[in-house]
């Protein structure tokens, strides 16, 4: 009979739930995935494994489920499991600052030592998401090792035959050793039967005898994932995994990564480009370009394929700054922080990530809170005008910024792409936009919402046209520069846009003058918005004018809680397919959760429409459409003699107040 070469088998967990998701989400996993998991683990002592928790999780569970903690603590105790640190608040360490990297691994480590009496050793990198310049923040933090998807070692040259064992690599001298994660054994654990996964092991040691195997994903596919709970603790999947592991210790070795660093020796130099694993980075690419082979993909799209995403990247890049402007930023400051660099805010692929909104939304709170705590400690003034390109999209956007409220203004466009509460972070315009997503076939890609973009419109538009996409316009300005000037008149900041567009009318070229004034008192909580249209021309002009306003809702669960409120016809309740128009409306009230509500007074009679934003997106591999807030449109059908003018003028508040800039 043939004798079955040993192989050493490394067991990696990873735990993470997002900040803002409930307390009962997280109790749930800890029911289904941690608790059983953990506990049946810890009743086989034999078997040596690692396990990342990340820190926020882990102040959840003091709460939730001290019971867990304490046989966590037991395994470390006795040798049995390692703990992997990792940023406290599982940030994706390439896309924040160099001294949040070391600040929040050098927390984590800090925390878990005095937790569980541990020497970190290792870290978790958030969704194994690699920069060749890594190692030098890992290294200042006291790391000796990390873990990275065989995907970035095949990429860099290597053959999978070679990855054996651990690798170094080294930034400017600074070295670290990487472990590549088998994507093999992601896909057997836990959907293979125990059988198959046997003969996987008989294999790997009869091809490479005395290699490590490593393993490391997700504790939650153990019992938390769609499916997963009847195979892996219903039928024992999971029990049965461990009878088989521990009926062939003479062949197959559990053991610690640590333990592995020690007694497996490195196969030597590897430099690794940016990476994750290969679901990751074909998420980050364009549905339409996923089936093409030469196309890899990068983590850093995610701030190109969604707006969204690059305005909170760029939130939180400014609230870093400020908070690091201070000579010694406070614990509870750096926390704000860093809950804005959570990582589940900042990508899209099997579940809801950014188009949840307690989690866009959150992230996006916390930066802006985190900013406004720290210009206060530095005395700093939070009235001012900045004209600065915020995004980075390569055009200059012009902050307006007070102690009550931050604005970003984009001229390219005329529009305001955020709108926030300093005391709250909330973003009044924070919608994630319908973008296509892959297995949505029916939805088709759309213009993103511009709030407060100026629509030129033939008479007579249709709402069902303008939400489908193909109303007609007389002139497209979305990707026109406005001309502007920026005022601080001591009471207000002001920002007046002006342009002049050209179209085709009945009677040939016609021109029009826009003019729109955006103006942010000094204190309280409102926005005034003045747009004027007029006729430059000799013939008269018959059109509709438009200004399109989505506005947020924090909650990614039903609508149901959210309302519409018109004086003349009263509260309307959003169900995710409410669409409506009101004629003759000078008032609407939407009231958001968590406290949130915002009056909008119009000063002359307008028609509205109303109808939900809520993308369809695959959740988990199901279409769910996550509602993300209101569309309201704003119509007003005009005629303009020559050298005419008309126009809206609208206040966003709490309270009717008087422009009295």
């Amino acid at each position: 009979m043939t004798k079955v070469r040993s192989v050493y088998f490394a067991f990696v967990l990873h735990a993470h739930q997002p900040i803002a998701n409930s307390d009962n989400v997280v109790q749930e996993v800890v029911k289904k995935a941690y608790y059983p998991v953990l506990k049946m683990l810890s009743e086989q002592p034999w078997f040596k494994f690692s396990l990342h928790c990340s820190g926020s999780l882990l102040d959840r569970l003091e709460n939730l489920a001290p019971d867990l903690l304490e046989i966590m603590c037991d395994m470390v105790e006795t040798g049995q499991m390692e703990m992997l640190g990792g940023a406290y608040h599982e940030a994706l360490l390439p896309f924040i600052p160099s001294i949040d990297r070391r600040s929040q691994l050098t927390a984590l480590r800090t925390r878990l030592s005095k937790r569980f009496g541990a020497d970190i050793k290792g870290i978790w990198l958030a969704q194994r998401f690699w920069e060749p310049s890594l190692p030098t923040d890992l290294v200042d933090s006291q790391a000796s090792f990390t873990l990275l998807d065989e995907h970035g070692f095949l990429q860099a040259g290597f053959d999978e035959s070679q990855l054996t064992s651990h690798f170094m690599t080294e930034d400017q001298g600074n070295h670290v050793a990487l472990f590549p994660i088998s994507k093999g054994l992601r896909y057997l654990l836990p959907f293979a039967e125990v059988e198959q996964i046997q003969t996987a092991f008989q294999g790997r040691g009869a091809l490479k005898p005395g290699s490590l195997w490593t393993f490391a994903d997700d504790l939650e596919k153990f019992g938390a994932w769609p499916g997963t709970w009847e195979k892996v603790h219903e039928k024992k999947w999971f029990k049965d995994l461990l009878d088989m592991l521990s009926s062939n210790l003479d062949w197959i070795n559990p053991v610690k990564l640590s333990k592995a660093l020690e007694i497996i020796p490195s196969k030597g130099l590897a430099y690794c480009p940016a990476s994750s694993y290969p679901e990751m980075m074909r998420w980050s690419l364009p549905p339409h370009l996923r089936s093409d082979n030469s196309r890899t993909g990068h983590v850093r799209n995610f701030l190109v394929r969604y707006p969204e995403i690059n305005i909170l990247h760029k939130r939180m890049i400014s609230a870093s700054k400020a908070v690091h402007h201070l000579p010694s930023p406070s614990r509870d400051l750096s926390d704000l922080l860093w809950q804005s660099q959570s990582s589940c805010a900042y990508w899209h692929g099997w579940f809801g990530g950014a188009y949840l909104p307690n989690l866009r939304l959150h992230a996006r709170s916390m930066a802006c809170k985190a900013e406004t705590t720290a210009l206060r400690r530095a005395r700093k003034d939070l009235i001012y005008l900045d004209r600065t390109d915020f995004d980075l999209c390569g055009h200059d956007e012009i902050i307006l910024s007070t102690h009550d409220q931050w604005l970003l203004i984009k001229p390219q466009g005329g529009g305001i792409i955020a709108w926030e509460d300093r005391r709250s972070g909330f973003d009044h315009v924070g919608c994630m936009n319908a973008w296509s997503e892959e297995g949505c076939p029916d939805q088709q890609p759309i213009s993103p919402l511009l709030p407060f973009e100026d629509l030129i419109l033939p008479i007579g538009p249709s709402i069902e046209a303008m939400i489908q996409g193909t109303w007609p316009t007389l002139c497209n300005l979305r990707t026109s520069s406005y001309e502007y000037s920026c005022e601080n008149t001591g009471k207000a900041l002001e920002v007046e846009l002006k342009l002049n567009p050209a179209f085709s009318y009945s009677s040939g070229e016609e021109k029009l003058e826009i003019s729109k004034k955006y103006s942010l008192p000094v204190s309280g909580k409102s926005l005034f918005v003045e747009a004027r249209l007029t006729n430059p021309g000799e013939h008269p002009l018959e059109f509709a004018y438009g200004m399109r306003v989505p506005l947020s809702a924090f909650s990614p669960e039903t609508p149901a809680p959210f309302t519409l409120g018109f004086p003349e016809v009263g509260l309307l309740e959003l169900d995710g397919k409410s669409v409506g128009e009101v004629c003759g409306i000078q008032e609407v009230r939407w009231a958001q959760s968590k406290g949130q509500s915002l009056n909008i007074y119009i000063g002359r009679p307008s028609t509205v429409w109303y109808f939900p934003l809520a993308p369809e997106i695959l959740i988990e591999g199901k279409p769910t459409n996550i509602f993300q807030g209101v569309v309201l449109a704003f119509i007003l059908q005009l005629r303009l003699e020559p050298g005419t003018s008309s126009g809206l003028t609208f206040r966003f508040g709490n309270a009717k107040e008087e422009h009295n800039g």
